[in-house]
């Protein structure tokens, strides 16, 4: 993955989604504070480097490519952040936790509770 210099507060690239879910390493030329570096981090699952470094991106390369173990290591934590993190399931049940947060006491329904914070309806 390469993204220009400069580049740090852009979402983050769907491609990363499936880079995890192939259970290789990433190796990403992107800035130190960018959403993309912040994601495989916090996945535990590739190399950063910046964006405008060719040389330090061939070096990542070629040490991804002799430590296997590494190699290995990187793409199972890309699978489990994927699964864990990013799958749909998780994705619904944050959403629903969400929208339950706004709940009063009551129990209302998902529905009934974006009825009543959009306009206000009970």
């Amino acid at each position: 993955m390469n993204e220009l210099p400069g580049v740090r507060e852009m979402s983050v690239p769907s491609k990363l989604t499936s880079y995890f879910n192939a259970g290789v390493p990433v190796l990403a030329a992107t800035d130190a504070g960018s959403v993309t570096a912040e994601e495989i981090a916090s996945a535990n699952a590739g190399v950063r480097v910046d964006a405008d470094d060719p040389t330090a991106l061939l070096e990542a390369a070629e040490a991804l490519g002799t430590d296997k173990i590494l190699s290995r290591k990187l793409g199972q934590n890309g699978i489990k952040f994927r699964q864990m993190t990013l799958s749909e399931a998780i994705a619904i049940a944050q959403y629903d936790d969400l929208i339950q947060s706004f709940a009063p006491a009551g129990g209302l329904k998902p529905a009934q509770i974006i009825l009543s914070h959009l306009w206000g309806a009970k």
